[in-house]
């Protein structure tokens, strides 16, 4: 049994400000829906987040020691302002010096008034700043303290989003620094969509209906799964995940 949603204010979601702290209660109760729906075990329950989602699903498995395996897809192993430069220099590559480094300062004086809790505009409050404010104070280091799930760090290594070299590396050290099983799984030529791109990825490409989703990483994400909810379920007296807070 799978349970996926869109986010608020997408696809077939309703309406709804854009906001970090609430995406994470609607993904709690998405798990609370689906750990009581007929035919679910609720002692073989996985998580699986992409991107940002990969967050939410640490969340999770921080509050609910009953989640026994997250996978993480092309997620941020660093803060928030790192990834955005991190997408800002490789987008603005091709951009003439002068723009580039204009392009850069200001999205530096928006990072600056972020983590100060100003507006992210000069002009005022935008429709996301609040947003762009909870998510830069995210420490994804911190996220794995009082996890007891296993976990599996899958990395296309096309990925433009994140970095696909620091970004698995620092959650994977984090992980083993919290105590955590972890694995990670890399895979060249995949984009942030675990999707084969030949050459370089853009946003655009991302539009393409005939690009195939890269059928090796869907494997081994399935035989990660399969391996860690197959087996017996382990005492889990020792793992306290309620209160990582």
């Amino acid at each position: 049994a799978v349970l996926r949603f869109d986010d608020r204010g997408t696809g077939a979601s309703g309406d709804g400000r854009l906001d970090f702290r609430a995406e994470a209660e609607d993904a709690r109760r998405a798990l609370g829906a689906l750990l009581v729906a007929d035919g679910v075990d609720p002692d073989r329950v996985a998580v699986v987040g992409h991107g940002e989602g990969g967050w939410h699903a640490l969340f999770l498995a921080r509050s609910d020691p009953a989640i026994r395996a997250v996978v993480l897809v092309g997620t941020p192993g660093r803060r928030y302002d790192r990834i955005v430069r991190h997408q800002a220099q490789t987008t603005l590559a091709d951009l003439p010096p002068e723009v580039r480094r204009q392009a850069l300062a200001e999205l530096e004086g928006t990072l600056a008034r972020l983590r100060e809790g100003a507006p992210p505009a000069a002009g005022g409050e935008g429709e996301d700043a609040a947003y762009l404010r909870q998510i830069v104070a995210v420490d994804p280091a911190r996220l794995f303290r009082g996890v007891c799930a296993r976990v599996l760090v899958v990395q296309g290594g096309a990925d433009f989003e994140v970095d696909p070299s620091a970004d698995p590396a620092a959650l994977a050290d984090a992980a083993r620094a919290s105590g955590v099983a972890v694995e990670r799984a890399d895979f060249p030529g995949v984009d942030h969509h675990l999707v084969e791109v030949d050459g370089r990825s853009t946003p655009v490409r991302y539009l393409d209906p005939k690009r195939p989703v890269h059928r090796p990483a869907i494997e081994r994400i399935a035989g990660f799964l399969h391996g860690v909810l197959d087996a017996p379920a382990p005492l889990r007296k020792d793992c306290d995940a309620g209160a990582a807070g």
